[in-house]
């Protein structure tokens, strides 16, 4: 469907953090960053496993689950979760030995991760922004 005129004056103004919406990018900002930092901090202290694995899926579905929580339902907010879950999967990848070994491409995976967070937080602000439309 293309877009209206309205549409793409909503979506390509820049909208001014609002006393309603500031706060809702901060926590969203802050998610994200202790979500990555959490995880990151997970790989260094050598979790493996099952407690690696939870770590990582307990961080993404925080920050889903908040994401959910402040962004109106909307594409944006659909495509943050989707961002979410990919990071879920990049790191999860990061976390998985291969041939027994530590995955040689751990750094490049949690470097996509931590690119999939931003993205999350990007569209969940978009989402915020725009109201949901």
């Amino acid at each position: 469907m293309p877009m209206t005129k309205a549409q793409r004056d909503n979506w390509f103004t820049y909208h001014f953090p609002t006393t309603e919406t500031a706060p809702k990018y901060k926590a969203i900002h802050e998610k994200e960053r202790n979500v990555h930092l959490s995880i990151t901090q997970g790989f260094y202290e050598n979790l493996v496993g099952a407690a690696l694995y939870h770590l990582i899926n307990k961080e993404c579905e925080s920050f889903a689950v908040l994401i959910d929580e402040l962004a109106p339902d909307s594409a944006d907010k659909s495509a943050a979760i989707r961002c979410v879950r990919l990071a879920r999967n990049a790191y999860n990848e990061a976390a998985t030995p291969v041939d027994g070994a530590t995955n040689k491409n751990r750094t490049w995976l949690i470097g996509i991760a931590e690119a999939e967070l931003v993205k999350a937080r990007w569209q969940a602000n978009s989402a915020i922004a725009c109201g949901g439309v």
